[in-house]
């Protein structure tokens, strides 16, 4: 039901999220990197991180799946945004006379998505290797949706021209999608299966 709930809260959150704005140029995207809401959105993650990793990891880590997954998503949420920079520099260079390459904005972006990758690949295994797969998958396909669609929104600015139906919609699906998780969190030692649940309902209809 948790594992439900999950992708049925992101289909709605995905729905109702505001459309990617078409960046067509490197320096276009570089400007936008540059926005002090951004940069104070990269400062965030990289500090919550910090602090999740020094104060959350050493208690928690081993018992709550959310401790890695959350960062795994978060960093996982800035590779998108950078990567798609480095895409597009290297696209604008074998496509047009602009040679994107050469400028010190492209390699600190390439560096960047190559750190943001280890971390996430790292903590991604960690996750993988002390929890169930079946509860990994969905919670981190969760967060890691919902952490991106939040980089592009606000790197574009995209919740500024949102209808209300779309901000209640994409607030319902995330709260769908906290509750999920914390079903998935709550639940995860409990093993019930169909057998289980026939058995019950036999059980019941012994007694009456």
């Amino acid at each position: 039901m948790g594992c439900f709930l999950c992708i049925i809260g992101t289909i709605i959150f995905v729905i109702h999220s505001p459309k990617s704005e078409e960046i067509q140029t490197f320096t276009e995207l570089l400007d936008k990197l540059s926005d002090d809401v951004f940069i104070s959105y990269v400062a965030t993650i990289f500090i919550i991180s910090f602090i999740i990793k020094i104060v959350f990891v050493p208690r928690f880590g081993n018992t709550n799946i959310s401790i890695y997954l959350f960062l795994c998503s978060a960093i996982g949420s800035l590779t998108v945004v950078f990567c798609k920079a480095v895409a597009l520099a290297i696209k604008e260079t074998i496509t047009t006379e602009i040679n994107s390459v050469q400028n010190k904005s492209f390699w600190l972006l390439l560096i960047t998505s190559i750190v943001c990758i280890i971390i996430q690949m790292n903590y991604l295994n960690k996750s993988l290797d002390i929890f169930n797969t079946s509860v990994v998958t969905p919670v981190y396909y969760v967060m890691f949706t919902v952490l991106v669609i939040i980089a592009s929104s606000i790197l574009f600015r995209e919740w500024e021209h949102m209808k209300s139906t779309d901000i209640l919609g994409s607030f319902c699906g995330f709260l769908v999608v906290v509750t999920a998780v914390c079903m998935l969190n709550m639940f995860k030692d409990v093993q019930i299966s169909f057998k289980d649940l026939n058995f019950n309902v036999r059980n019941r209809r012994t007694l009456v």
